[in-house]
């Protein structure tokens, strides 16, 4: 827990730069992060790609269930996007520029609550099940931190080469 703690806190004050959705993805979604103010905020992008962080960027990779809000309605969730319409990547679309105020995990399960200063809140609800499954990681330049189905939390530090990774399990 503590590993993952640690993670969530380099989250908070990071900007959501970049979001990835798309039915071709079912409700997988992709939050990218900086810590530099977005001049421009780019749209909503429909395709996963595996692409390089920078060392200011970070990233928040939803493999399970997730629901927005913004304190008083649901604005999207991971139900939404079977067959998504304009109005669920609109809802997206609001976190884009956003700054994180706040991350919270949520014991047993390891659900994560994340809270941008728009007044914006985005539910990550742990609910796999196939043990191997992971539910979300949380990802830097250096390392990512994966919370799997089983409730065991994988740490891959990336070496002087990025993309040689080195696993090491925190219980």
């Amino acid at each position: 827990m503590s590993k993952l703690s640690s993670f969530t806190r380099l989250l908070k004050g990071t900007h959501a730069t970049r979001i990835v959705a798309s039915i071709n993805t079912g409700s997988n979604i992709s939050v990218r992060l900086s810590r530099v103010t977005p001049a421009t905020n780019a749209p909503l992008h429909r395709h996963l790609r595996p692409q390089q962080l920078r060392p200011e960027e970070a990233a928040i990779f939803i493999e399970c269930s997730w629901r927005l809000g913004d304190g008083k309605f649901i604005i999207a969730s991971s139900a939404d996007y079977d067959e998504p319409d304009a109005a669920e990547y609109e809802g997206l679309n609001r976190l884009l520029g956003s700054k994180i105020s706040r991350c919270t995990v949520l014991r047993p399960f390891f659900d994560l609550s994340v809270t941008f200063d728009a007044g914006l809140r985005l539910d990550i609800f742990c609910d796999r099940t196939a043990e191997d499954d992971s539910n979300y990681t949380l990802e830097t330049y250096y390392s990512a931190c994966t919370v799997l189905a089983s409730g065991e939390i994988v740490i891959k530090e990336k070496a002087s080469k990025p993309r040689t990774l080195r696993i090491v399990k925190d219980a």
